[in-house]
C-alpha cells in the first residue's frame, strides 16, 4: 500500500508542476485497466513550454485486445491539441512491440524513421508522430 501511495504522490507532484498528466484508464469509471501519461516536450528536448507532447501508456494483460489503448490514445491526443495547444504528439515504441505499433497506426501516428533511437540506458525505440492536421481516425 505504501508503494501505491508513493506512486500517486509522485504523479500528483508532476501534475502540479505541469510536468505530466498521468491518468488511470478505465472502461467503467471504476476498474483501472491501465494508465496513460502525457508530458510536454519541445522540438529540441524536454521543455514544459514546448508545443509538443509525448505519450506513454500501459494496459493490464486482462484488458488487452479490447481497444482500450486505442481509445485512450485518441482521447489524450485530442486533449493535447484542443486544451494544451500542442502541435504534435509522439509515441516511442520498441521495434518488437507489434501491439503498440498497431495502436499508433490506428490512431493516425506515423513512423518517423525505421531506425530505432538508441539510448544507452534503455531499449531501442522507434518514434511515431501525430501532427495536429492528422485526423484522429
Amino acid at each position: 500500500m505504501d508503494a501505491a501511495r508513493t506512486y500517486l504522490a509522485a504523479a500528483r507532484s508532476r501534475r502540479s508542476e505541469n510536468r505530466s498528466i498521468q491518468l488511470a484508464i478505465t472502461t467503467d469509471g471504476q476498474t483501472p485497466c491501465g494508465e496513460i501519461l502525457l508530458f510536454p516536450t519541445g522540438p529540441n528536448g524536454r521543455d514544459p513550454n514546448g508545443p509538443h507532447a509525448e505519450l506513454a501508456y500501459a494496459i493490464g494483460a486482462a484488458y488487452r485486445r479490447q481497444g482500450v489503448a486505442t481509445r485512450a490514445v485518441r482521447l489524450i491526443t485530442e486533449y493535447a491539441y484542443q486544451h494544451l495547444g500542442m502541435e504534435q504528439v509522439i509515441l516511442r515504441i520498441h521495434p518488437d512491440n507489434v501491439a503498440s505499433a498497431a495502436v499508433a497506426r490506428a490512431t493516425g501516428f506515423h513512423l518517423t524513421n525505421p531506425i530505432p533511437v538508441m539510448d544507452p540506458d534503455a531499449e531501442p525505440l522507434r518514434t511515431w508522430r501525430h501532427h495536429q492536421a492528422t485526423p484522429l481516425d
